[in-house]
């Protein structure tokens, strides 16, 4: 289990708007968000997680960027044969892809609104930041990452304690099953799922939450609250929730065994959604797949023959 703290699961929000370049162009599609970028940000986090950090220290990580004009970064080591397997068992080419596609999350955390939208990572994966390479070496076993210093610090299971109360119990997620998903709105709202359904949570009273039999958990989101609750920002319209989140979220949760079932309830009125009714499993029953592929976001195709290649007969298929 990789250790995470329940405030940022319960409240980690990516952004869904178009990223852009600092001049102002998009990205191309090579370039955007994909599972792979946000499983490895989650995994950064989650080692961020596992350090030791006296409280005072951590106080001053914790709210640093409500006085300081830049964004303060934190370098993060990790070893690098559990980061390729917790990304989705991949090389060190295509973690170094899924890193230049994480640099572009936008992310902010629900009830903070003076935090604003701040990027998990920044651009740049070395063996040595202090020192950088061109390349990583072949034989390398460690690398290092910058991550914003309030999030890392958002993540750590300080944010779960409180002064009067004893520290609580460890939480964490399984990166097997986070390495099935292929839409990148299902980990965060695996660590959702994961922090709603354990002992003792407590849900927002307007969700009227349920237990029922076999674990299951019944909500009624209402409609201003569906995004943010589900980890997600920038969506305009339920519609495009369903597209983008709802459908491709319920079938990766399916595809490991967790029961997500959803419905919009509609006002007899004016025809438009009220809420978010969701029924949903255990996910620690979750099983991993035997295989997992996780397609790229939005390969580059192939660009077409110019020329004399494009006069060329194609060979047929043996």
């Amino acid at each position: 289990m990789q250790p995470l703290s329940r405030h940022l699961a319960r409240h980690l929000v990516l952004s869904s708007r178009m990223p852009r370049h600092v001049d102002g162009d998009p990205v191309s599609p090579g370039e955007r968000v994909d599972a792979k970028a946000v499983r490895l940000a989650l995994s950064v986090l989650s080692r961020a997680a596992g350090r030791d950090l006296d409280r005072g220290d951590w106080l001053d990580a914790r709210f640093d960027y409500e006085h300081l004009a830049d964004r303060p970064r934190e370098t993060i080591g990790m070893p690098l044969g559990p980061l390729l397997s917790d990304v989705g068992r991949v090389n060190v080419g295509t973690m170094v892809e899924a890193h230049a596609r994480a640099a572009h999350i936008r992310a902010s955390i629900a009830g903070e609104p003076s935090l604003g939208e701040v990027a998990i990572l920044a651009p740049g994966v070395h063996e040595d930041v202090e020192r950088p390479r061109h390349r990583i070496a072949a034989n390398a076993k460690a690398v290092q990452f910058k991550a914003d210093r309030t999030l890392a610090a958002i993540a750590h299971p300080h944010a779960d304690a409180t002064d009067d109360g004893p520290d609580p119990a460890p939480f964490g997620y399984d990166p097997r099953v986070m390495a099935a998903f292929s839409c990148r709105y299902t980990p965060v709202v695996y660590l959702r799922l994961l922090a709603w359904t354990e002992a003792g949570a407590t849900l927002p009273r307007g969700w009227r939450a349920r237990r029922g039999r076999g674990g299951h958990l019944s909500l009624e989101i209402p409609t201003v609250e569906m995004q943010a609750a589900l980890g997600a920002d920038g969506m305009v319209s339920p519609s495009a929730l369903e597209q983008q989140l709802l459908r491709p979220v319920a079938e990766d949760l399916r595809r490991v065994g967790i029961d997500f079932e959803w419905a919009y309830e509609r006002s007899p009125v004016k025809n438009g959604v009220k809420c978010l009714r969701l029924r949903i499993g255990d996910p620690r029953g979750a099983r991993v797949p035997k295989r997992t592929r996780t397609p790229t976001a939005m390969r580059q195709p192939r660009p077409a023959p110019t020329g004399l290649r494009a006069l060329s007969p194609s060979r047929p298929a043996r």
